[in-house]
C-alpha cells in the first residue's frame, strides 16, 4: 500500500476527531539511500521537523519548507531526523517499521493493539477513535512514566479529550543515552528490563549510533525511542567525532550515556565532560583480558587460549583508557572443556552482560553508586 494511502487512512478514518488537524503522519524515501527505505515520524500541530545539524547548518521550520536539492535528499535519507525536542518526543521510526505496525493495527482488534509489543501499533491504537473517554482514563492511572513515548501520545490524546493530566509518574528521571554500533543485544536488554519498569529513576531517551543502518536502531525504532545517526566516517580524527558525540550529548542532556557494543574509542573531550556518567560493558573480568585491542570474539579466544576455568563481563565506568575506569559490577560463569568462541560469548552475554548492564543503569538512576578514591563502591541493598 502507497504511503500516501496509509497517511491518509490513519488521519481521516482512524484518527480520533479531537486530534485531527493536529496529529500527522510524516515520512521520507529516497531510492538513493543505501541503507533504508526512509524514515517516518509522527508530528503534533506541525512542530519543526528538522533543526540545524552540527555539520551542515540547514534549518526546516516545516514540511512545506523541504529543499528539493539533490544532495540534499541523498544526505537527508541516511540521517533523517534531526528533530526538535517536541518531534524526538513523537518519536521517530524506520519507514519499514511503520509499514510493519500498520498492518499489524488494522489487521487486529483495538484491544489487541493496546496490548501489542510494537511501540508503534500502540501508539496508532491510544490515538484511535474507537478508544474512549472511560478506558483513556482507566489507562491513564496505570501509566508507568509521563517520559515513556506511549505515554506521552497517551497523555495528548487525554489532554485533547479533556482529560485531567499529568498522569502517574516521576518527573526526575533521568535521561539514558545509549551509544551502539552494531546489532545492539544489549540495547535490547535495556529496552527489555525498561518494559519491565525495572529500570528504576530513568529512561532511555535517545539511541546514538556510529553507523547507518545498524540494527539497533530498529530495536530503538520498534521500541519508540529517538535515534540519531553519527557516522564515524564522516569526521578526519578522533578528536572531531568525540566533540559531535559530546554536542550530541548536551543536546539531549543526558545524565547517564551507556556503550553498549559502541565500538569507537571517545577523546576525554568526552569522557572529562561526563566523568563518572558513562558505564560500559566489557566481556571478561577486569583486570583480565581487557585494555587496547580486547573486544569482541578477541576476548574470548584469549581467555581460552589462556585455559581459564572461569570468564565473565565486568560493568565499569569509563575514563581515558581503555576498560581502567572503576568496577560497578561483575559476574562470572564456568567455562567448559568444549568451549568455542562463540558458546563463551553467548553464555556470558545471556547470563552476565543482559542481566548486569540494567541492574548498574538502575543502581546509577537512583543514585546507589559512590565513588571514593577512584573506586565504585555499590549500595546492594
Amino acid at each position: 500500500m502507497p504511503w500516501t494511502k496509509i497517511k491518509h487512512r490513519l488521519e481521516n478514518e482512524y484518527l480520533a476527531p479531537s486530534l485531527r488537524g493536529r496529529i500527522t503522519y510524516f515520512a521520507t524515501s529516497y531510492s538513493k539511500c543505501p541503507d533504508h527505505e526512509g524514515r517516518a515520524a509522527i508530528l503534533l500541530d506541525g512542530e519543526e521537523i528538522l533543526e540545524g545539524s552540527y555539520r551542515e547548518q540547514w534549518s526546516i521550520k516545516k514540511i512545506s519548507q523541504f529543499p528539493k536539492d539533490e544532495k540534499y535528499e541523498k544526505r537527508l535519507s541516511c540521517e533523517f531526523p534531526y528533530m526538535d525536542d517536541t518531534a524526538l518526543k513523537l518519536g521517530q521510526f524506520d519507514q519499514r517499521q511503520f509499514y510493519i505496525a500498520y498492518h499489524e493495527f488494522i489487521a487486529q482488534s483495538i484491544e489487541d493493539s493496546l496490548e501489542s509489543e510494537n511501540m508503534l501499533v500502540r501508539i496508532f491504537a491510544v490515538l484511535d477513535k474507537r478508544v474512549g473517554k472511560h478506558r483513556l482514563e482507566k489507562m491513564k492511572e496505570t501509566a508507568k512514566d509521563t517520559g515513556d513515548v506511549f505515554s506521552l501520545f497517551l497523555k495528548i490524546r487525554c489532554e485533547a479529550e479533556g482529560i485531567e493530566t499529568p498522569m502517574k509518574g516521576n518527573t526526575d528521571m533521568k535521561n539514558i543515552v545509549v551509544l551502539v554500533s552494531g546489532g545492539g543485544t544489549n540495547l535490547q536488554a535495556l529496552i527489555d528490563s525498561q518494559e519491565r519498569s525495572e529500570i528504576k529513576g530513568g529512561r532511555i531517551t535517545c539511541v546514538i549510533s556510529s553507523k547507518e543502518g545498524a540494527f539497533a536502531l530498529e530495536r530503538a525504532a520498534k521500541a519508540g525511542i529517538p535515534s540519531v545517526v553519527i557516522p564515524r566516517k564522516d569526521y578526519p580524527d578522533k578528536t572531531a567525532y568525540s566533540m559531535a558525540i559530546k554536542e550530541e550529548l548536551d543536546r539531549q542532556q543526558a545524565d547517564l550515556v551507556v556503550l553498549a557494543g559502541f565500538m569507537i574509542i571517545l577523546d576525554e573531550c568526552v569522557t572529562k565532560a561526563y566523568n563518572y556518567k558513562i558505564i560500559n560493558v566489557h566481556p571478561a573480568l577486569i583486570p583480565s583480558f581487557c585494555g587496547e585491542g580486547f573486544y569482541g570474539l578477541k576476548v574470548h579466544e584469549k581467555a581460552l587460549e589462556y585455559g581459564v576455568k572461569v570468564s565473565g563481563a565486568t560493568i565499569h565506568f569509563v575514563n581515558e583508557q581503555a576498560d581502567a575506569g572503576a568496577i560497578i559490577l561483575q559476574g562470572a560463569v564456568d567455562i567448559a572443556n568444549d568451549e568455542t568462541p562463540e558458546t563463551l560469548q553467548r553464555k556470558i552475554m545471556e547470563n552476565v552482560e543482559w542481566k548486569l548492564l540494567p541492574k548498574a543503569v538502575s543502581l546509577f538512576c537512583e543514585d546507589r553508586i559512590t565513588i571514593k578514591d577512584g573506586k565504585a563502591y555499590v549500595d546492594l541493598k
